[in-house]
């Protein structure tokens, strides 16, 4: 849809006016690949040079902010909330992280390599001390994104939802839920090919139970997209 338009039908939807465009990527193939990420679900992450920010003029991304992405000609497609905003060096990423922002087999090697390759061509070179931007965001346009249930009342868990005694933060997460509060969390480590549990914290062997059930459709869905 073009830009104006698009602008113009998000902020009467959603009564947020959004405060820029975003383009993912360095090339029109990137940003359509990655776009596409955004669309089927998988990437509710991005990162960048803070450089860029403060070189291109742009807004500084901010939580509660509202952005319109576009494809690879420039087309919008939907609008994106800002949940979160980190920085810190690019080797601090953790695998949550990488694993949201859906970037090939979702593990935190891929995703470092990827970046690596990116701030390269980008002109970067000293990937150890280059400040890098860690947004989570949520997709509120044309439709607002909904949970995805692996299992009665178990859900992935947002990087920026709190976890309550739960080990290992770094990792990615399924959560039992007993209405709004967390019964259980399981947290599991994104591998080539497969996802390995690591930790589980739950208040009863039924809420264990249902979280090992919901890693194992976890697992399958995995599975099915490769």
């Amino acid at each position: 849809m073009d830009v104006t338009k698009a602008r113009a039908r998000a902020a009467l939807d959603t009564g947020v006016e959004p405060v820029g465009t975003y383009r993912f990527g360095d090339s029109a193939a990137l940003s359509d690949e990655l776009l596409d990420l955004v669309l089927r679900g998988p990437k509710r992450a991005t990162a960048f040079a803070e450089a860029d920010v403060e070189q291109g003029g742009a807004p500084y991304p901010e939580p509660g902010q509202h952005w319109l992405l576009l494809d690879g000609a420039g087309q919008a497609h939907c609008v994106a909330r800002v949940d979160q905003v980190a920085g810190g060096p690019l080797y601090t990423v953790d695998a949550a992280f990488a694993w949201e922002t859906g970037w090939r087999n979702r593990t935190r090697a891929a995703w470092i390599a990827a970046h690596e390759a990116y701030l390269r061509r980008q002109g970067f070179t000293d990937l150890e001390s280059e400040r890098v931007l860690f947004i989570r965001f949520s997709v509120v346009w044309p439709e607002a994104d909904e949970p995805r249930w692996w299992a009665p009342g178990v859900r992935e868990l947002r990087g920026h939802e709190p976890a309550p005694d739960s080990p290992r933060p770094d990792l990615p997460a399924l959560a039992a839920f007993d209405g709004e509060r967390v019964t259980g969390v399981l947290r599991f480590e994104p591998e080539p090919g497969d996802l390995r549990l690591v930790a589980v914290v739950a208040d009863d062997a039924g809420v264990e139970s249902r979280l090992r059930e919901a890693l194992e459709q976890r697992r399958r869905a995995d599975r099915a997209v490769r």
